[in-house]
C-alpha cells in the first residue's frame, strides 16, 4: 500500500527450520513492504499464498494512494462524493474515532500536508527548504476529519480540496484482516507480520510466546540490526512508528515524515520511536502515530486511560536516548553481541 518502509525495524526472533509438518509459513510482498505469516495448520485445511495475497490486493484496491484507480485515489481526485466499500468505511470511521480521542493529533485528511513536505506518492522526496507558512496555513484551512462523513456507504467531502491518506492505520487493518481470516479457518498459534506491524496469539514452534526485538533508532543506518528490547506478544498486536527512516534534513535539523495535522509541521516531541500494544493492530497502528505527535506526558496519560493498551517511547536528545513506558508495558533487555 505504501512504499514507505518501516519507521522502526522490528526483527522476529526464534526463526529457524521447522520439523512440524503442520507448521506453515507464508512470505510475500504487500502494501509497499514485505509480510510474513506463521501458523499451526492442525486441521490440514488448505491455506494458499494466493488466498492471503487476495486479501491484501483487495485492500490495496480500496485504500492505496499509490494506486490511481483505488477508491481513495478516485475520491481524492474528485470534487464529488463517492460510494465506498464496507472495509474502507470501517477504516475511515475508526480513524475518525482516533481523531476524537487524540484531540486531532491523528487525522486522515492530512494528505495535502504530506505532499507539501515531500512525502507520499506526490511528494518530491526529501525537501531542502521549509514550506512557506502561508502555504501551510492554506492547506490547514481544509484539514480536519470534520470535513468528511459517511452516509449510506457514500463518502462525503464538505470541501472540494479535501484529500485523505489512511497509511497510518490501514497496514494495521491489513494485519487484522489476515489474522482474522486464519482464525476463522481454525488455525492455531497465528503470527501475522506486515512491515513490522504484528498480531499474534498462541506460541511459536518452540512452544514459547512470540517474541520481537525493538531496535534503538539510528539516523545514520538503514539496517543496523541492533535490538535493545524484547517484547512478548500473546493474543495482542504491536505497531511501531518512528522518525529515522523517513525524514528530511534541512539546515542540519531533522524534519520527521510524521506531520502534526493541528499545525501543519512535522512532529517535535523528541520521540524517536513509539511502540504500542493493543488487542487489534488497526488501533495499535493509529496510536503509535498519534504518540509521535502528542506531548509525551499527554500520550502516556492517554495510554494509561485505556484498557489492555501499552506503549514504549524511545526519546532522543542531542547525545543519547532514554525510554518512557506505560505502567503495564513489560519489556526485556536484549544483550547485543
Amino acid at each position: 500500500m505504501k512504499n514507505i518502509q518501516l519507521v522502526i525495524f522490528i526483527a522476529l526472533l526464534n526463526i529457524s527450520c521447522n520439523s512440524n509438518k503442520n507448521y506453515q509459513i507464508i512470505n510475500g510482498s504487500a502494501m509497499g513492504t514485505n509480510y510474513q505469516i506463521k501458523f499451526n495448520n492442525t486441521n490440514n485445511k488448505s491455506i494458499s499464498k494466493s488466498s492471503i495475497d487476495s486479501i491484501f490486493q483487495k485492500l490495496n484496491n480500496q485504500m492505496s494512494t499509490y494506486d490511481s484507480k483505488s477508491e481513495i485515489s478516485i475520491f481524492n481526485k474528485s470534487k464529488n462524493n463517492l460510494k465506498i466499500s464496507n472495509e474502507f468505511q470501517y477504516v475511515i470511521n475508526r480513524s475518525k474515532f482516533w481523531t476524537k480521542v487524540t484531540s486531532g493529533a491523528f487525522d486522515i485528511t492530512i494528505f495535502p500536508l504530506l505532499s507539501m513536505w515531500g512525502f507520499g506518492p506526490f511528494g518530491s522526496g526529501k525537501i531542502t527548504k521549509i514550506p512557506e507558512r502561508n502555504l501551510i496555513q492554506d492547506k490547514l484551512s481544509f484539514i480536519g476529519s470534520k470535513n468528511i462523513t459517511i452516509d449510506n456507504n457514500i463518502l462525503i467531502k464538505y470541501n472540494e480540496n479535501v484529500e485523505i491518506d489512511v497509511n497510518a492505520i490501514a497496514k494495521g487493518y491489513g494485519v487484522d484482516l489476515v489474522f482474522e481470516f486464519l482464525d476463522r479457518h481454525n488455525m492455531k498459534d497465528i503470527m501475522v507480520e506486515v512491515g513490522g506491524e504484528i498480531r499474534a496469539k498462541g506460541k511459536n514452534k518452540f512452544g514459547k510466546i512470540w517474541s520481537y526485538g525493538i531496535e534503538t533508532p539510528n539516523l545514520n543506518s538503514k539496517n543496523q540490526n541492533r535490538y535493545d528490547y524484547i517484547i512478548e506478544l500473546n493474543n495482542r498486536s504491536m505497531a511501531t512508528s518512528g522518525d529515522y527512516r523517513q525524514f528530511s534534513m534541512i539546515n542540519k535539523k531533522i524534519y520527521s515524515h510524521t506531520i502534526d495535522p493541528r499545525n501543519g509541521y512535522p512532529s517535535i516531541n523528541n520521540a524517536a520511536s513509539v511502540t504500542v500494544l493493543a488487542p487489534k493492530c488497526i488501533d495499535a497502528d493509529a496510536l503509535s502515530t498519534s504518540l509521535m505527535i502528542l506531548d509525551i506526558n499527554k500520550g502516556i496519560e492517554l495510554i494509561e486511560s485505556m484498557d489492555d493498551v501499552e506503549a514504549l517511547i524511545i526519546l532522543r536528545d542531542e547525545t543519547s536516548y532514554k525510554t518512557i513506558k506505560s505502567s503495564g508495558m513489560k519489556i526485556k533487555t536484549y544483550k547485543n553481541n
